[in-house]
């Protein structure tokens, strides 16, 4: 078996479709096929599934918000709890890099990266400029996580 040259995760870009060769070369094209036959099960809940296909309408109000629960502490590095981690922290702090709107990933906090081919080193070059909100200048200290 072949291994996989995950180097090509290195940027100032890397595309959508580096990514999906990626992912389909790791398997998780297996794995979301598994996820839709789960979905093709009947539900045990037939009435929850008819409301959710109702014809939209237009207007209303949504109100969304977060349990203080949720919300143990504004510390990106600590915070992990699903909906939290994956939506509340991506809309208050900036990354080493994002998605675009292809869905390459592209620079943010970093200018640039490097991934090893085995996939287990990623190296990464900080903008400079970079502060935090009181002016304090951002190093790569403050990205490394300690155990």
């Amino acid at each position: 078996m072949r291994s996989l040259d995950w180097s090509i995760l290195s940027g100032p870009k890397v595309s959508r479709r580096d990514l999906m060769r990626l992912a389909a070369a790791s398997g998780a094209v297996g794995y979301a096929s598994r996820l839709g036959a789960v979905e093709a099960r009947p539900s045990r809940f037939p009435a929850a599934v008819a409301a959710t296909r109702q014809e939209p309408k237009q207007g209303g109000t949504l109100n969304w918000g977060y349990g203080l629960g949720q919300i143990p502490t504004l510390d990106p590095a600590q915070v992990n709890l699903g909906i939290v981690a994956g939506e509340l922290v991506s809309n208050l702090f900036s990354g080493l890099v994002q998605f675009d709107e292809q869905l390459a990933i592209v620079p943010d906090l970093a200018e640039e990266w490097a991934v090893t081919p085995d996939g287990l080193s990623y190296t990464f070059t900080l903008r400079t400029g970079l502060t935090f909100h009181n002016g304090d200048p951002l190093t790569a200290n403050d990205l490394i996580l300690h155990a």
